[in-house]
């Protein structure tokens, strides 16, 4: 019975050390990592005066940790897999749908806090930093970077999601075609693959 006693108390207490130090490492050692992932498909925004420089995502951010994540940054990245030359995006504003196809402002960018495991939806627009962007027919390769807790953006960023998306003949027409519109018209692209480092 005391050896049974005694084995039974080693086990407990090496236990407990365990949970300790899981617990420690959780809320103190842990880096904050906060993952991105989009929806099955973006948006191509056409605006008024017939200009594409616009593209929108969903994003849902996930914070797995018990740290408190702070989304201070996102670029995205677009290269045509066929003539390789890339266009970077830069945040522009966040939005949501009030109804299908139309894009309503909710306001301009800002720090995206992602609290200790929880999760945020954000509707996320992205301009161009050149001017009217021409999508022809074709595959085009998607970056989606972040900086998550660093205030700096000419730090490497520690967030990133890659995806690709085909424009074809179909979609190209819709957005040239001469029409006067009185709202932009966003057009759904489907996502062909992604993948989330």
């Amino acid at each position: 019975m005391f050896k049974y006693t005694d084995t039974f108390g080693v086990i407990t207490g090496i236990i407990a050390i365990g949970l300790f130090i899981y617990t420690v490492y959780k809320d103190y050692l842990q880096k904050v990592r906060v993952k991105v992932y989009i929806g099955d498909t973006i948006d191509l925004v056409r605006s008024i005066s017939v200009k594409t420089k616009k593209i929108q995502l969903i994003c849902n951010f996930i914070n797995s940790t018990n740290k408190i994540g702070v989304v201070h940054k996102l670029i995205l990245k677009v290269t045509s897999n066929g003539t390789k030359e890339m266009m970077v995006f830069n945040w522009n504003q966040f939005f949501i749908y009030p109804e299908r196809h139309l894009v309503k402002p909710e306001s301009k960018p800002f720090p995206i806090i992602v609290g200790p495991r929880s999760t945020v939806f954000k509707g996320v627009e992205f301009i161009s930093e050149g001017p009217e962007i021409i999508w022809n027919v074709g595959e085009y390769s998607f970056e989606l970077v972040g900086w998550v807790n660093k205030k700096n953006i000419k730090e490497r960023p520690n967030m990133k999601s890659e995806f690709s998306i085909t424009i074809d003949s179909g979609l190209k027409e819709e957005l040239y075609k001469e029409e006067k519109l009185k709202e932009p018209i966003c057009y759904p692209v489907q996502v062909n693959d992604w993948k989330r480092n």
